[in-house]
């Protein structure tokens, strides 16, 4: 009898190793919902640096076109 309890003890113990890493690994993967929230984010982020690239883009090609044509002016 006592080496079917230490046998079972020590499958007691193998097991709550066992069990102890898939818990550790559980908290280590991401689930679908966390994938979708971050897509989500990423899509806004990128979306509003869109639109200050576009912005910055925009204010400095009339910055230039005005000063080239301020200096075709100047030239003449």
């Amino acid at each position: 009898m006592d080496k079917l309890e230490e046998k079972l003890n020590a499958v007691s113990l193998d097991l709550q190793v066992s069990l102890g890493r898939i818990e550790v690994r559980l908290d280590q993967t991401v689930s679908k919902a966390d994938l979708h929230e971050m897509g989500s984010y990423l899509h806004k982020a990128l979306n509003e640096q869109t639109w200050k690239f576009i912005a910055v883009a925009t204010s400095m090609s009339a910055l230039f076109a005005t000063i080239a044509f301020g200096l075709a002016r100047a030239v003449q």
